[in-house]
């Protein structure tokens, strides 16, 4: 990424491709005079229209202070200078664009190679859990129960650890490509103000200059930039939200017992979860319960995260209206949290396995059949239960019940 910024381009690299049809008629109007363009070796990039031979009198094409270019004129010197230092500012921001293309090239084709490598990894472990699953089919009629409670704890904590440094190597990968586009939005922002100046001070005193911008409609180029400017600015803003958003639903900084507001970790988990979420799916927060609990918000995160993905597979081949509650309330001096879809609902025959290790409905690399196994483990673990009530065809309704006074409510 570093050769990008290194990267010189020579005048002939950045008025090859640049939109702006014939270069030499347009300059030639500004300066009202004959106008060629030659590189610092004296080769001719832009010949006169009127003389092969460039003319004697020349103003330097600068980017970052050092001459690129010459552009020849017998016109006043003033005007000369001027219109240098225009063709200085377009070649200047191609010459931006350029390193931009070839940053974003460099950081896509990076994150399609991490994107491939993690998806080799997903299909490693995969694989090694499917072989797992059927050792312990041989060995279920010696220790069953043995195993069931061992290898939950194993996955349960891999699981969760495992999300919290995917979280924080995802919000490390995000926030350097983003150091590099906030840096580039600024220099767009600081190259348009001072196009702006340029027009506000220069433009109006000149008749001739005023009726080029005029003639091309600038004024609505420049605002139009200027939105776009600020669209960008706005999507890194979301960006960097998520990315904290992120990196607090992991909870990767401290995965200790801590006490928390019950409607900020649901609002955060829903940040995360609706990120890619199809627009048809409508979430639904009623979050009636701003108290505080001692828990260990990773876990309880996970396992709230994990009942909306459930809820949203559950939609997934439904027709018409997709909706899933996220609620809370207090209830006897309890914390309730219910987790409601309007999907397919689950048969009565697997309401009784739902929480079994491994037991899933969904196609083969769609689930590993433990997001429901590990949400009972951690409610459990909070002192409290979990119960399911589902029909077919009407939705399902996961209930969550946890003591607040044994949680060290405030």
């Amino acid at each position: 990424m570093i050769d990008s910024f290194e990267t010189e381009f020579s005048a002939a690299d950045l008025l090859k491709g640049l939109a702006g049809g014939n270069w030499v008629a347009q300059l030639e109007k500004l300066t009202q005079a004959p106008v060629s363009l030659t590189d610092s070796a004296g080769n001719v990039l832009l010949p006169s229209r009127d003389s092969a031979v460039p003319p004697a009198t020349r103003a330097p094409v600068q980017i970052d202070f050092e001459p690129i270019a010459w552009l020849h004129s017998n016109c006043a010197p003033d005007t000369l200078a001027a219109v240098a230092g225009m063709l200085s500012l377009v070649l200047q921001n191609r010459a931006r664009y350029l390193m931009a293309a070839a940053l974003h090239s460099e950081v896509s084709i990076a994150d399609f190679q991490a994107l491939q490598q993690r998806n080799l990894d997903l299909e490693e472990s995969e694989a090694r859990y499917r072989a797992l699953a059927e050792q312990l089919e041989q060995r279920v009629r010696e220790q069953v129960a043995t195993i069931e409670v061992a290898q939950r704890n194993l996955y349960e904590t891999e699981r969760l650890s495992s999300v919290g440094r995917l979280a924080a190597g995802v919000a490390h990968e995000i926030n350097n490509p983003m150091a590099f586009i906030c840096s580039n939005l600024q220099s767009t922002r600081r190259s348009l103000g001072k196009i702006q100046a340029f027009r506000d001070s220069v433009v109006p005193g000149d008749s001739a200059w005023l009726a080029a911008w005029q003639e091309r409609n600038l004024d609505k180029v420049m605002a139009n930039l200027f939105a776009m400017q600020d669209e960008s600015d706005e999507g890194c803003r979301r960006i960097t939200a998520i990315v904290r958003n992120l990196k607090g639903f992991s909870n990767v900084d401290n995965d200790e017992w801590l006490e928390v507001n019950v409607s900020d970790l649901l609002e955060q988990v829903c940040s995360v979860a609706i990120c890619g979420w199809p627009g048809d799916i409508v979430l639904e927060r009623r979050l009636r319960a701003p108290v505080s609990l001692r828990c260990r918000p990773a876990h309880l995160s996970q396992a709230i995260h994990a009942l909306l993905s459930n809820s949203l597979h559950a939609l997934s081949d439904v027709h018409g209206v997709k909706k899933i509650i996220l609620e809370s309330s207090l209830e006897h001096e309890q914390l309730c949290i219910r987790v409601q879809d309007s999907g397919m609902g689950i048969r009565t025959e697997h309401l009784a396995r739902v929480f079994d290790p491994f037991f899933t409905t969904r196609p083969v690399g769609a689930g590993i059949g433990l997001g429901l196994t590990i949400c009972r483990d951690v409610v459990l673990a909070h002192g409290g239960c979990i119960r399911i009530d589902s029909s077919v065809d009407e939705g399902t309704c996961v209930n969550i019940t946890l003591p607040l006074p044994a949680a060290g409510a405030r």
